[in-house]
């Protein structure tokens, strides 16, 4: 799973729509969402609320367009270029 999150990160980097711009911290979060981490385990890692992860998860959701973690983490591999 190494991998596939080293290359999401890679393309949720490369974001260039500006009506499609994750913040800094989307893409952070984005990038641990891809690494299978859950909520709690995201919130601890960027020192943050759960709540507040969800936060920049529904607004990441918003952005790439998608209602779901698995379509968010295969929007960033297929899409985020």
């Amino acid at each position: 799973m190494g991998r596939v999150a080293e290359i999401v990160g890679e393309l949720v980097g490369q974001v260039v729509d500006p009506e499609q711009d994750l913040s800094h911290r989307e893409i952070e979060v984005v990038r641990l969402l891809a690494e299978g981490r859950s909520n709690r385990a995201i919130a601890e890692a960027l020192y943050l609320s759960e709540a507040t992860v969800k936060t920049h998860l529904v607004r990441a959701y918003r952005k790439l367009r998608v209602g779901n973690r698995a379509a968010a983490v295969c929007r960033g591999l297929l899409g985020l270029t």
